[in-house]
């Protein structure tokens, strides 16, 4: 009832069980037009079971055998979710195992209950029944969404890495080669686990997708992610463009090499950017193999930084500021030059200037001394042209 009471009008007491076997669950429900309820889920045999139920919590045995039916494509499938068509007809989406391993699998139900013979007639899994897989093996479906158009598309994890993973179907049960490759996608959000586990059809034709990632490569830690698509499988780089802006990764290579500003007022904040092997496919630095950034450009720039910073994309070593520290006494070294007017801004509290007997101890190379900036806790240092100021914003 609204008032949050079990309604005796449904099944007697508000409330029904159906048991399909010894161990069943239901994991998707839809109501119908008239009001008849559908309800599908896993059951003992191994396969899909979906039930109707008339407005007043009975069987309703027009649909299957007295309200309930089962359907596959082996032992191992389960209906995670559940579309009505405009027709009436019932789509089921999940995961199904075959001869060729774990895949998504699409069921279209006629309104009594059977498989509909013109969804994928002819398919390997037989009449009304589809397994696609969108990397391999070991891919997993979740949820579906019916667009207006009447394609369908099914979202889930993709292959035994785990990926985000998505395929569009034509309303006869054919992958639509319009969409992807081949009429499916993957998208990897993060270094570690990703699984996407609902979809959502725009009404522009976009679509969403929302799951969980794994953003730390070795930490079992998941946090929230979504991604949008264009109507043709693409990722929508103008939805979120600035985080997106953070993925492009940066690899100086061997040597020494140099980011230079270009411009006046600019604010190059790497502290915005979490570097250490996130956000990469491949759980590499979005920032690496750079020792010197230049901030001269053509007026006043500010750069802010941190420890971690510094440690995850620079050389150890790479001016002989202290002698030749043991490899566990070893610092990783940014050089920072640039005029005055010019700034960094070092973002953590660890930091101390060098100094011997309370005098500044400046690093002298090629005719300039160099302000040297040490975090001991995170073996990072900074070798700073004298010209630029500093602050310790984190203290």
């Amino acid at each position: 009832n609204v008032d949050g009471s079990l309604d005796s009008d449904f099944s007697g007491d508000g409330m029904f069980t159906q048991s399909f076997g010894n161990s069943d669950g239901a994991l998707a429900v839809a109501v119908q037009s008239d009001g008849k309820i559908l309800v599908a889920g896993w059951t003992a045999s191994g396969q899909s079971g979906v039930l109707r139920l008339n407005t007043d919590g009975t069987l309703d045995t027009t649909f299957g055998t007295n309200g309930t039916v089962t359907h596959g494509v082996s032992g191992y499938d389960q209906a995670t979710a559940m579309v009505l068509q405009p027709d009436g007809k019932i789509l089921l989406g999940g995961h199904g195992h075959d001869d060729d391993g774990l895949g998504y699998l699409l069921m279209r139900l006629n309104t009594d209950g059977t498989l509909d013979g013109t969804f994928s007639p002819g398919g390997a899994d037989g009449d009304g029944k589809l397994m696609v897989r969108p990397a391999g093996s070991e891919s997993a479906g979740a949820d579906l969404d019916l667009q207006a158009d009447g394609k369908i598309v099914i979202t889930g994890r993709a292959g035994s890495t785990s990926a985000f993973g998505i395929a569009r179907v034509n309303p006869d049960g054919t992958l639509d080669t319009s969409f992807g490759s081949g009429g499916m996608a993957t998208y990897d959000v993060g270094p570690g686990h990703d699984e996407a586990s609902d979809v959502l059809a725009l009404p522009d034709g976009k679509l969403i997708l929302a799951g969980h990632s794994i953003m730390t490569t070795g930490d079992g830690s998941a946090d929230f992610s979504v991604a949008r698509l264009n109507s043709d499988g693409s990722l929508d780089t103008t939805f979120n463009a600035q985080v997106r802006s953070q993925l492009a990764r940066v690899d100086g290579g061997g040597g020494v090499d140099q980011v230079q500003i270009d411009g006046s007022g600019v604010v190059l904040d790497l502290t915005q950017i979490a570097n250490v092997g996130a956000g990469t496919p491949d759980g590499l630095s979005r920032i690496e193999g750079i020792e010197k950034i230049d901030l001269t450009g053509s007026g006043n720039n500010t750069l802010k930084i941190t420890a971690a910073d510094v440690f995850d994309m620079s050389g150890m070593n790479l001016w002989n500021v202290d002698g030749n520290p043991a490899v566990a006494d070893a610092l990783s070294q940014l050089m920072v030059t640039g005029n005055a007017g010019d700034t960094v801004e070092l973002a953590d509290s660890g930091w101390a200037r060098r100094a011997v007997d309370g005098n500044w101890q400046d690093f002298s190379l090629g005719g300039i001394d160099y302000q040297v900036w040490t975090d001991e806790a995170q073996r990072a240092q900074l070798l700073i042209a004298p010209a630029v100021s500093v602050s310790v914003i984190g203290s």
